[in-house]
């Protein structure tokens, strides 16, 4: 299992939501040996990330943020985006949130009169965030703001770093539900298992708005949980 995996299932199981905005070839190949023993969950992280020396973990916003010294930032990162006005009215599942956050994307990147066709399946009420308006947040702002709010466990990106500017954005990220993450790691339907260990995220069956449209059913919902247990002793051992 290579870093991305682990850092998805090692914090899944400390149920620690995790924002994971660089994904390169080597994080989802080369795989890990590492054993955690008795320590905390801060130094659990820093095990595991030191052995690709250029990701680093902050905490911020109530969840842990996975980042690299060579994200791309700006207009070559489509999560560094910002989004006028981000709302939500009345209780939203989200599945619901994040399709909303994709057409405001699209809204922003490509103005001018337009719409949007099709249906998709509306989620897991539980799983659900109330009433919201976000003004001039970025996109990963308001990814992290849906995983704190609904209570899932993560989003990533699904590009490597040189296609985070490229279209259709709806590739670009993934948000993963509470309690299905083992699912994008071994399943068939989610972005992890098309890429671990795989062709890298090179398949062009993906790269249309059709089969954009088509993956609503696999655009998770994340959330989050209050405080901060990193001084906590990690349930996994290894």
């Amino acid at each position: 299992m290579g870093l991305t995996a682990t850092v998805l299932r090692f914090c899944a199981q400390e149920k620690l939501p995790v924002a994971i905005t660089y994904i390169d070839a080597q994080s989802l190949r080369e795989p890990l040996t590492i054993s955690l023993g008795r320590m905390s969950v801060a130094q659990a992280l820093d095990s595991i990330l030191k052995q690709h020396s250029t990701y680093r973990w902050i905490w911020r916003g109530g969840m842990v943020e996975i980042t690299n010294e060579h994200s791309p930032s700006g207009p070559r990162n489509v999560l560094d985006t910002v989004i006028p006005v981000y709302e939500l009215k009345g209780k939203t599942t989200v599945q619901s949130a994040s399709v909303l956050l994709w057409m405001s994307l699209e809204l922003v990147l490509n103005p001018g009169p337009r719409g949007f066709a099709g249906g998709y399946d509306p989620g897991d009420v539980s799983q659900a965030i109330g009433s919201v308006r976000l003004v001039n947040r970025s996109v990963g702002e308001i990814l992290s703001y849906i995983v704190v709010t609904s209570g899932a466990d993560a989003w990533l990106v699904t590009q490597p770093p040189e296609h985070l500017d490229k279209i259709p954005v709806f590739d670009s990220y993934a948000l993963v539900t509470r309690n299905d993450v083992e699912s994008y790691l071994c399943g068939s339907g989610g972005p992890i298992s098309r890429c671990v260990g795989c062709s890298y995220f090179s398949d062009s069956r993906y790269a249309t708005t059709a089969s954009a449209s088509a993956r609503f059913m696999w655009y998770r919902g994340i959330g989050g949980r209050a405080g901060c247990p990193l001084g906590a002793s990690p349930v996994i051992k290894s």
